[in-house]
């Protein structure tokens, strides 16, 4: 996984810099990020380069006992220079730290503060609140390399992808346009806003392939990431079994049922051979890709390196 090395406050403010490059609000919802690492990893004093990149003259400091702190944003540095807020008026900065779950926010007004696409919100220990955190929210990791230095990468919004399992047979479908043209794979896509994973794979199966399952399943987690590329994306994977409604080809892809000994990974994206097979197994899994650059009409994608564990729980 690609990974920026923080040694400074200036390579800090740098990559704080870079998050916010084309940022811009959502429409419906405010734009969330979740801060995930041990104490110490980095996570407050990004927001402090986050804060002061926008132009916040306060003082800031981890809101660990006040759980939240607000501060209105500047349209204009003092010195008369236009700020990079791109339309965010607010920028609201949480620690989640002492939290037990999600139903804490709420008695802080969090429904509300959500629903503001002014809004820019930095929660930290996001997994302590994980049960509240939007579906569309960013995460950033940031994890000690030694005393002095730091490292993070972002996590963009998530997409989704199912394989319908019916043993000893899965379900893929040729992609025939857009992303992944050429290439079988499950079914999936982008999280649209105010989506949960589970709605927003559902009705891509239905879009793609004609069918409704009874129920689907997350079994893994998969993170990616491009060699010259800060951000990366986190794909959730389900498994469906049984469902109404018969396989059709539409104009996005075309299904077709294969054996599990003749699946076509010649034809797949290359990350697929490694997760598949514990996917078949019925494990649980979460898996790093790092690829060189993205595949085009002339070139397919290649991993540089990859981690790959079976887990407990996802």
């Amino acid at each position: 996984m690609k990974r920026v090395t923080i040694a400074s406050l200036s390579e800090m403010k740098t990559f704080a810099e870079s998050v916010l490059k084309n940022l811009k609000p959502q429409k419906k919802t405010a734009t969330v990020f979740g801060l995930r690492g041990d104490l110490g990893a980095g996570k407050t004093a990004f927001v402090k380069a986050i804060a002061e990149t926008l132009g916040v003259k306060e003082h800031i400091t981890s809101p660990t006992f006040v759980i939240q702190k607000i501060y209105n944003l500047p349209t204009r540095h003092a010195g008369g220079q236009p700020t990079t807020n791109e339309g965010f008026k607010k920028l609201v900065h949480i620690d989640a730290y002492r939290l037990q779950s999600g139903d804490e926010l709420k008695k802080i007004e969090w429904e509300e503060t959500v629903a503001d696409p002014t809004g820019l919100i930095f929660v930290e220990w996001p997994e302590n609140v994980k049960g509240i955190m939007p579906e569309g929210a960013y995460h950033i990791d940031f994890e000690h390399v030694d005393e002095h230095t730091r490292s993070a990468s972002v996590m963009k919004t998530p997409f989704t992808l199912c394989v319908i399992h019916k043993p000893p047979n899965i379900l893929l479908g040729m992609k025939k346009r857009g992303f992944g043209a050429g290439k079988w794979n499950g079914f999936g896509g982008k999280v649209g806003e105010n989506e949960t994973l589970e709605q927003a794979t559902l009705r891509e199966i239905k879009e793609e392939v004609g069918i409704v399952p009874h129920k689907i399943e997350k079994v893994g987690i998969l993170e990616f990431a491009f060699e010259n590329d800060t951000k990366g994306f986190e794909m959730h994977i389900f498994c469906g079994n049984e469902f109404e409604g018969e396989p059709t080809e539409t104009e996005e892809m075309k299904p077709q049922w294969f054996h599990v000994d003749n699946i076509p990974f010649s034809e797949m994206w290359p990350d697929d051979e490694y997760w598949i097979p514990l996917f078949l197994s019925g494990k649980l899994f979460r898996a790093r890709f790092l690829f060189d650059r993205p595949s085009d009409t002339e070139y397919s994608v290649k991993i540089i390196e990859h981690t790959i564990s079976e887990v407990e729980k996802l």
